[in-house]
């Protein structure tokens, strides 16, 4: 996505990525979805030293009523690292305005 799509983004239930449903998005996309040429070519993470350590409330993704039920309880900083074990380079940092 262009720069200037990226800013023009709006948040819409149409835009959802598969395997999520609007009130279900998750930040563990499925595999088949992430890579060159698929629906998510890349992931940016956020970092908040402030919450790195403490445990957040996150979806598991799905469809259905049900998945507006279930979460998951782990430490933020977790995210970050289980995503870089399963996309490696797909994953980019982003810390206060600058991309590592």
């Amino acid at each position: 996505m262009s720069r200037k799509k990226a800013k023009g983004y709006q948040v819409n239930p149409k835009n959802t990525p598969t395997g999520m449903s609007w009130g279900t998005c998750t930040p563990f996309a499925l595999s088949s979805t992430i890579g060159e040429d698929k629906e998510t070519g890349n992931l940016i993470f956020y970092e908040d030293s402030k919450i790195s350590n403490k445990l957040v409330d996150i979806s598991i993704g799905g469809n259905g009523r049900k998945m507006h039920q279930i979460s998951m309880h782990l430490p933020y900083k977790s995210i970050y690292e289980i995503l870089t074990e399963q996309f490696k380079d797909r994953i980019h940092l982003y810390r206060a305005n600058e991309f590592i």
